[in-house]
């Protein structure tokens, strides 16, 4: 754990030089958090391993309770999943792959069990994976996604 090394801003509010996080409320005594500018390369490395263990057990724990033949509808879950798949590519500078690779990725996932057919998504994620033309709307055509099964 490497805490911010606070200093009292212009404000009269602490704020870490390093990360720039401010501790909205007043006080005597600085608060204690960790400063994720001074995370050292194994920490980052061990905070993304347990994050993508959790994103891994969630999705199995929502696959094994969804009901066979159940078509998926829009939950708060996909959404949350979009907007950060949508941040990731944005951030990126926004690539996307060729169509001839987007061809090769829809028939890779339409051979898949895990392939909702009459949706064109995906039941693992819930992304959809068959939309001509718009990036933003196909995962197939987003150059920063991948497969959740690791089939692409």
């Amino acid at each position: 754990m490497i805490d911010c090394p606070f200093t009292l801003n212009a404000d009269g509010l602490w704020q870490c030089p390093d990360c720039g996080w401010i501790y909205k409320r007043k006080s005597d005594k600085p608060p204690r958090r960790n400063c994720p500018a001074k995370a050292t390369p194994e920490q980052l490395a061990e905070r993304e391993a347990s994050r993508a263990e959790q994103e891994e057990q969630a999705k199995r724990e929502a696959e094994a309770l969804r009901p066979e033949g159940e078509k998926l509808g829009w939950t708060f879950e996909m959404i949350c999943r979009y907007a950060a798949a949508l941040k990731k590519w944005v951030a990126a500078g926004r690539p996307t792959r060729t169509d001839e690779e987007v061809e090769a990725i829809e028939q890779i996932c339409k051979q898949c069990e895990k392939y909702e057919t009459e949706s064109g998504r995906c039941k693992v994620c819930g992304c959809k994976i068959t939309t001509p033309g718009i990036a933003i709307l196909s995962k197939a055509k987003l150059a920063t996604e991948v497969c959740p099964k690791g089939k692409w």
